[in-house]
């Protein structure tokens, strides 16, 4: 008896949308908001979405995504899916946003262990995860790299300091 082996092949195919222009150098978060929000509108749903931004070595955007679309409080983003369309467009680093329906763009517990488990993926791989950024309505937002380095430097400071973070 033979056994038949199945072969696939994938395939990337650009299309055309002569829309956006996409070639700006990320810098920080505010770039990664303008663009995805000019590109997706996606801040203003009523529920939250995730939007992948794919970064190329020079770091300008080369790709806009929506990876996920879930409830008013959550939505579900998984490494696999991530990295996934990282490798299908030859990414050199991803900034991944999402939105908070809520108007609180402060992240969560699940938001700070997704980063985390984003960021262990991207350094296995060797496609970093830049940033993720949680957007509002009003487009007001935080992003999860900062928020965990000022965490860090507030655990660090002398007993009997008191930090005060400008809101």
């Amino acid at each position: 008896m033979k056994a038949y082996l199945a072969t696939y092949r994938v395939q990337l195919v650009r299309e055309p949308s002569g829309l956006h222009k996409l070639d700006r150098k990320m810098t920080g978060p505010l770039e990664a908001v303008a663009v995805a929000t000019e590109v997706t509108g996606f801040h203003n749903e009523a529920q939250e979405v995730g939007i992948l931004l794919t970064v190329d070595a020079k770091s300008c955007v080369s790709s806009v995504y929506e990876v996920s679309r879930g409830s008013l409080e959550s939505s579900v983003l998984h490494p696999r899916e991530i990295f996934k369309i990282a490798l299908l467009h030859n990414a050199s680093g991803l900034i991944l946003l999402h939105s908070h329906p809520s108007g609180d763009p402060t992240p969560s517990e699940g938001d700070v262990a997704l980063t985390k488990r984003l960021v262990a993926a991207g350094e296995l791989m060797g496609i970093p995860l830049l940033d993720h950024i949680i957007v509002n309505s009003e487009c007001e937002f935080q992003s999860i790299r900062e928020f965990v380095a000022e965490e860090q430097r507030q655990m660090m400071q002398p007993i009997g300091q008191t930090l005060h973070r400008p809101h």
